[in-house]
């Protein structure tokens, strides 16, 4: 009797250790807890980092980079106005694009592919990814921001070259 016992605390034992090691598992793969007092500290540094104006301007450029064709060098903005100081409205983002693409296609959404696919992805990002491409941007650029903002910069062209790509894989 004795050794069924030990047999079955044995067993328990590896029951638990496999419970746990599941549990340490699951932690894992969930989003991770940000304590309220400490939301308002993240959202603050994302205003600070990309305020709400320049994402919205980071959308634009980056769907006219994408609307240009990156391999012939030819500059075809969907959103020119942005580079002479015009501000586009959030909501009008997604319809310009439809209205842009909307005779190739003739109104049939499920045709659309490449580059409208790719633009309209990109307009949907969230502050955070677009955030990571714009870093991206700085990075190649040696931190020159002001050439970042700029229409046709090669290394900018070549970012959103690779966002296209991805959108289209």
């Amino acid at each position: 009797m004795a050794k069924n016992k030990k047999v079955k605390a044995q067993s328990a034992q590896r029951s638990r250790a496999k419970r746990a090691a599941k549990a340490k598992e699951q932690a894992k793969s969930r989003p991770r807890y940000i304590p309220p007092h400490l939301r308002s500290q993240a959202k603050t540094q994302l205003d600070r980092l990309l305020p709400v104006e320049d994402y919205i301007f980071w959308l634009c450029h980056g769907a006219n980079y994408i609307a240009s064709n990156y391999e012939d060098g030819t500059w075809e903005p969907i959103f020119p106005e942005i580079y002479e100081g015009g501000i586009v409205e959030p909501e009008e983002i997604s319809r310009r694009v439809r209205l842009h693409y909307q005779d190739a296609f003739e109104g049939d959404l499920t045709a659309w592919g490449g580059k409208a696919k790719a633009i309209l992805g990109w307009t949907v990002q969230s502050r955070t990814t677009v955030l990571i491409y714009v870093r991206e941007t700085w990075r190649r650029l040696d931190d020159a921001r002001d050439e970042a903002t700029r229409p046709h910069s090669p290394k900018v062209w070549a970012v959103f070259s690779e966002v296209e790509a991805l959108f289209n894989r």
